[in-house]
């Protein structure tokens, strides 16, 4: 369940938190297991002087001390930078000495990383022409996969965009669709029936739905989402422009090829500006709280550029970023490849 349902919001006390305010109820709360643990550091912080994203996620530590003493705490993500990891160690109250961590390789040698610049900006989808072979006559040659984008207007425009480069008896099809938190609950259901059904061959979607809702009334949608997304043949995974920090896009790829008999390919388009040097100084609350809103320049983490700008094997990097000491075989500069990495998926 979504950390929100531990407090109350907006005047409303969930279910659940009225019934963790009664003692008969704690003594029988013995496990606490946190998901996707470092959204604590994500959303539940302050970055470069704005609000947090999630006033839940920022007091995890509460939920604990409002359990038993013997109730057994369990953190897991797949995205645990040591800084982060430490970070999210002492706000969860796990005692030094008194607690296990298991690190287990995370980067799989079936996927291909790359980065490339856009042309224009995001919302030039003429950047995407390449996933739609021309004059496809089997949909079935369109590869499965992701596509993740800003906002749900983008995420309408592209599939309409991408739909339009079908053939005529395609285009009502539903072989691209884009999904998100505006659709109705019988539209969204279809949708992702269709996607595991290999129905539908690509799926736009916006990084909100790989968040924990915020919405009650959204619960099962993103419910559905999140686990249905274990999907063994999505055969790759685009962020359209850039991300805020490494994590959120690593996060994303890491729903390509699951099967490790296939091979796919998890690419970045990033904007002109993500290969230029990063701002100087971070961007201070007090700085940012006299200024114009900050740009999505000034909301990059320096680590995201780092990651757009390498000169060496994106796997490794990752591996280095996330702390991951597993062995992957060799390390080959990836970096700079061309759309016909696509071509394969055509023959």
């Amino acid at each position: 369940m979504s950390p929100d349902q531990f407090f109350s919001r907006q005047g409303h006390i969930p279910r659940f938190a009225k019934l963790l305010e009664k003692q008969s109820f704690q003594k029988h709360f013995r496990f606490l297991n946190v998901d996707e643990a470092h959204h604590h550091f994500n959303w539940g912080l302050p970055h470069f002087g704005q609000p947090i994203f999630s006033t839940a996620w920022s007091k995890l530590d509460s939920i604990r001390r409002r359990l038993s003493k013997d109730a057994v705490c369990l953190a897991v993500s797949g995205t645990l930078p040591p800084l982060v990891k430490s970070i999210t160690v002492k706000h969860l109250l796990f005692k030094s000495g008194l607690y296990d961590s298991y690190d287990l390789p995370l980067l799989r040698s079936n996927i291909t990383y790359a980065t490339l610049h856009l042309d224009g900006d995001s919302r030039n989808f003429e950047n995407l022409r390449f996933l739609i072979p021309t004059d496809v006559q089997d949909p079935m040659l369109i590869p499965k996969g992701m596509i993740f984008v800003d906002s749900t207007k983008d995420a309408t425009s592209l599939s309409e965009y991408l739909n339009s480069l079908l053939p005529a008896k395609y285009q009502v099809a539903d072989l691209i669709v884009h999904y998100h938190s505006f659709m109705s609950e019988e539209y969204l259901d279809q949708a992702w029936k269709n996607f595991e059904e290999n129905k539908c061959r690509i799926m736009i979607t916006t990084s909100k739905l790989q968040c924990v809702c915020l919405d009650l009334s959204t619960l099962s949608e993103f419910y559905s989402f999140s686990q249905g997304v274990d999907l063994p043949d999505i055969m790759f995974v685009i962020q359209l422009g850039i991300c805020s920090n490494p994590m959120d896009v690593f996060q994303r790829f890491g729903r390509a090829v699951r099967n490790l008999s296939l091979h796919g390919f998890a690419l970045l388009l990033a904007e002109d500006w993500a290969f230029d040097p990063p701002p100087d100084l971070p961007i201070t609350k007090e700085k940012s709280a006299k200024s114009t809103p900050l740009t999505r320049r000034q909301k990059t983490s320096k680590e995201m550029f780092e990651y757009v700008q390498s000169k060496t094997c994106l796997r490794k990097f990752m591996a280095a970023y996330l702390g991951d000491t597993g062995t992957y075989g060799e390390f080959r500069i990836i970096r700079h490849i061309a759309f016909s990495l696509t071509s394969r998926f055509y023959l």
